[in-house]
């Protein structure tokens, strides 16, 4: 699944809710009181959160300001405001021409030129952000408070990601950082830089002061989840790499406390869990995602896997099947109900779902493999051996093509016909091209060489046979058997032995060993 970080935001500040002096001098017109009735309405809306409102008002005062005083500059707090409330709702270009007019008439205001960089930012101006931020770090004068002196650094961090300036945005956040300490948001977009440039150990850093700071934002602590679960991948052992998924349950297990509503949290903490073997744990996770999001598949898909690797492979069916409802021919979802039926004996079923997966996908190489076996399992010889063929003219992977071939030389050994001879010997000849050493495969290619005879070669299939597996007690029975063929009683006996020491309950190797007792019944078994 796709796990997305909390998006990188920028900062943007309200001016001061009053009327310039050019407003409240003396002598003016009956018109200037129609522009305080419009700003202390606009001012009144504002804090209600009636934006679209407030920003009439707004508009209705500069008009008003402009009709009473024809030959004097606006008032630069009234466009300052109108370009904040455009900004606010995202009017980026309606922001543009009134903040810059207010700049013209108020050129050292931090205030404005921080806004006026937002409004840049929204329209992917960044150069001119950048130019407008950097004059507010100029602007603040040194008794500015923490905040207002760290938020155009804050704001040049998120500009120079987009630019994709990664060093200059680490930088900025740093000198954000240096300056309010106690922001947290400063932190988390430090650590969203860090992790995009490959820092994950100071990416986690900066995530864990931010969590300290807040402890109940679920964005900070889903955010040092991510980065622990980045780590993990970046692991190089298997136990490195479940150390750092364990440290990332804390922090996800609280993102899902604090937001108990966002789907994305309970996935990704299931997807953890399930990650860390704690199936049970991942199913309640996963079927809470798909309560508060039911369009999604991952869930769906998810709690499937976790039902199938705890064995309850009804409701692993049932999840695949909903998972497949959203996603019709997914070839994941199918394979996943496919197996969780055949685990089911439901063999049957699992066939049809498996020949559904070859339509789709005809090089499928994995769902012709198994749906083999589904038809071996159906006891359904003649389509089995049909989708081994399918398997072979598609494979791609030697080591499965390596299984097919072994299966489909067993079978035609079975047949025992001299054309079925031939093609058993030349699969099990091919398979170990692919897959050299195979001791299943030396084992029977030492069967055939027994069948024609040839019990030298047959004896050396063997040993190799056990010299790859030394705990193959078929492949030392029939080596017996061999040796036996050879009029070498002592070596016969010594390899029933050696089958019956690897394992007593061999019934073959035990016959074979008894006949020594029992010359009536002169006949080996293989």
């Amino acid at each position: 699944m796709n796990r997305a970080y909390r998006k990188l935001s920028l900062r943007s500040v309200a001016l001061t809710l009053s009327l310039s002096a050019a407003c409240v001098g003396a002598g003016i017109s009956a018109h200037a009181d129609d522009t305080k009735e419009h700003f202390d309405k606009a001012v009144a809306l504002y804090k209600e959160k009636k934006s679209e409102a407030a920003l009439a008002e707004f508009t209705a005062a500069r008009q008003a300001f402009v009709a009473a005083h024809k030959d004097a500059a606006e008032d630069p707090n009234i466009l300052f405001w109108i370009g904040f409330m455009n900004l606010q709702m995202q009017h980026y270009a309606d922001a543009v021409e009134p903040l810059e007019q207010a700049i013209q008439l108020s050129p050292k205001s931090a205030d404005a030129h921080l806004n006026l960089g937002n409004v840049y930012d929204g329209l992917k101006r960044y150069d001119d952000a950048v130019r407008e931020f950097k004059k507010v770090t100029d602007l603040q004068p040194a008794s500015a408070s923490a905040v207002k002196q760290a938020d155009p650094w804050y704001n040049l961090g998120s500009v120079y990601y987009k630019q994709n300036r990664m060093p200059e945005s680490i930088a900025a956040y740093q000198k954000a950082a240096l300056l309010n300490p106690k922001d947290p948001y400063i932190l988390d977009g430090l650590g969203f830089v860090l992790l995009e440039t490959g820092d994950t150990r100071g990416a986690i850093s900066a995530y864990e002061k931010a969590t300290k700071i807040q402890t109940d934002n679920a964005g900070f602590q889903f955010n040092l989840g991510l980065a622990w679960l980045n780590q993990a991948k970046k692991s190089i052992t298997k136990a490195a790499a479940d150390n750092a998924r364990t440290n990332a349950l804390a922090p996800l297990g609280r993102a899902v406390q604090y937001a108990p509503s966002s789907y994305q949290d309970h996935e990704t903490y299931g997807e953890t869990l399930y990650d860390l073997g704690r199936d049970s744990e991942a199913i309640v996770q996963f079927e809470k995602a798909a309560q508060l999001d039911p369009k999604q598949y991952n869930p769906a898909y998810n709690a499937g896997l976790a039902y199938s690797q705890s064995n309850q492979m009804a409701k692993a069916t049932e999840a695949f099947r909903k998972a497949l409802e959203l996603k019709p021919e997914n070839s994941a979802a199918l394979h996943g109900l496919a197996l969780a039926q055949s685990k089911s004996n439901m063999y049957d079923e699992a066939a049809k779902t498996y020949a559904h997966i070859t339509e789709l996908t005809p090089d499928d190489q994995t769902a012709w493999i198994n749906l083999a076996y589904c038809l071996r399992a159906k006891g359904d010889t003649e389509a089995e051996v049909n989708a081994l063929e399918e398997a072979l003219k598609h494979g791609t992977d030697p080591v499965k093509t390596a299984m097919v071939r072994r299966s489909l030389a067993t079978y035609f050994y079975k047949k025992g016909d001299p054309a079925s001879i031939t093609r058993s010997q030349d699969e099990f000849e091919h398979s170990l091209k692919d897959a050299p050493d195979n001791p299943e495969a030396l084992n029977g290619l030492g069967l055939l060489y027994q069948k024609q005879k040839k019990y030298d070669d047959a004896i050396r299939s063997f040993k190799q046979a056990v010299a790859v597996k030394p705990n193959f007690d078929d492949a030392y029975n029939n080596l017996g058997v061999a040796y036996e063929a050879k009029k070498d009683p002592a070596n016969a006996k010594l390899s029933y032995r050696k089958a019956l020491q690897i394992n007593p309950k061999n019934a073959l190797a035990q016959k074979n060993l008894e006949r020594f007792d029992k010359p009536a019944n002169p006949v080996p078994h293989t």
